[in-house]
Parts: structure tokens; sequence; C-alpha cells
């Protein structure tokens, strides 16, 4: 007998499969301050980067993510 699967589910899989979370850390980071926020950005970054260039792609999206967060908790502070 044939399978049959309607192919918006095998496509949401499939869209699911490619996108990898990874988990924050954000605990380690409560104690920033609109003082030291952009140096503490601007040192992330960097080391993103320098990740992307090693190929390790997930502690470069770590660390985007971290930058997003403290970004958004800028925004809030100021």
């Amino acid at each position: 007998m044939t399978i049959v699967k309607p192919i918006e589910s095998t496509l949401i899989t499939a869209s699911e499969a490619d996108y990898f979370k990874v988990p924050l850390e954000l605990d380690e980071m409560e104690e920033y301050t609109a003082a030291n926020i952009e140096a503490t950005i601007t040192r992330l970054e960097a080391e993103m980067r320098a990740a992307a260039k090693r190929f390790e792609f997930e502690k470069a999206a770590e660390l985007r993510d971290r930058i997003k967060y403290l970004r958004e908790r800028e925004l809030q502070l100021a």
C-alpha cells in the first residue's frame, strides 16, 4: 500500500530541521549596565567574526544571539 502524506508536512519538517537554535546562557549577562554594554557588544562582534573565519559557526551563532540580547537590553536601559 502506498503512503500518502500532504506535502506541507514534509516541507515543515525539513525547514524545522534546517534551523538550529543555540541555547543562551543569559544568567551571566544580567550584570551588564549601560556603561559597559557597548564595549561588550564590540568585543563579542569581533569574537563572532573570528569564529566565523575559523568555520566555528555554532560558536558564531551563539555570539550573535548574545549580541542580539545585549542590543535589546541596551534599548531597555536607554
